[in-house]
């Protein structure tokens, strides 16, 4: 519920206010996180597997993002 008003006070009200785009906003809203908490989880079993087998190439090229991020925060690049 929390998540209707916030999406419906953010994205729709803002731009749009006739009560046609409110009811077709409100009857999308409970069915479009389902379907994201699904691909969601859909994507973490074909990353896991994905991780799990090029475990040790993942981490060294994480670890190299993470130098990279942290030099350009520092401005050292």
């Amino acid at each position: 519920m929390v998540f209707c008003v916030t999406a419906i006070s953010i994205y729709v009200l803002p731009y749009n206010a006739d009560l046609s785009s409110l009811l077709l906003c409100g009857l999308l809203l409970p069915f479009t996180g389902p379907v994201c908490n699904l691909a969601w989880l859909f994507a973490g079993v074909v990353l896991k597997r994905f991780f799990g087998k090029y475990h040790k190439t993942i981490n060294i090229l994480m670890g190299l993002l993470l130098l990279f991020c942290a030099a350009s925060i520092l401005d050292i690049l």
